[in-house]
């Protein structure tokens, strides 16, 4: 007898439909998601966006916008740090221990992604609170525009060095 075919499909075809076996860092619950370097890309082109929509705002004298766009920023920037941290580095600092150099690469990439939040953060949090206007347009445009570029150049760097090293756990194994 035939096997029935239910809502269209065919009881020989649920193998094909099973989710991939999920892989874990070793000795952890951190699983590996191939989607997760592209959502950190996706996620770095939304910040700078933003971002630009902050400057473009302050630099039109629209300052009330540019105080919801900053919000907007700030957002998705601590968006990204939330994934990054809880998911990204925890995973990558347990298949690369023992790893002497590309430890070392995630390490001083990590204390400077630290020093860059501060200081993104306290200009951040300066603007919410004190809010940007006439008088202080040129200081607020010459900081968001370091901040920027030095968002840019970072970003550039671990999308160069460190994303790349995310990998299914038996790839860590076969180097």
């Amino acid at each position: 007898m035939k096997p029935l075919s239910l809502f269209g499909r065919d009881a020989g075809s649920k193998k094909a439909s099973d989710p991939p076996i999920k892989q874990y860092a070793p000795g952890t619950q951190l699983a590996y998601d191939p989607s997760l370097p592209g959502r950190l890309l996706q996620q770095h082109r939304d910040i700078l966006a933003a971002l630009q929509g902050v400057l473009d705002a302050v630099d039109s004298k629209k300052y009330r916008l540019a105080h919801e766009l900053l919000l907007e920023f700030r957002q998705h920037y601590q968006g990204h740090l939330y994934e990054k941290k809880q998911r990204f580095i925890p995973y990558l600092n347990h298949c690369l221990a023992g790893e002497g150099k590309h430890s070392e690469v995630t390490l001083r990439i990590s204390a400077v992604s630290r020093h860059l939040e501060h200081r993104i953060m306290h200009v951040v949090k300066h603007y919410e609170q004190n809010g940007m206007d006439e008088a202080g347009r040129a200081d607020c445009m010459r900081e968001l525009q370091h901040m920027q570029k030095e968002l840019m150049r970072h970003m550039r760097e671990k999308e160069e060095f460190i994303y790349p090293m995310y990998q299914p756990p038996g790839a860590y194994q076969a180097q």
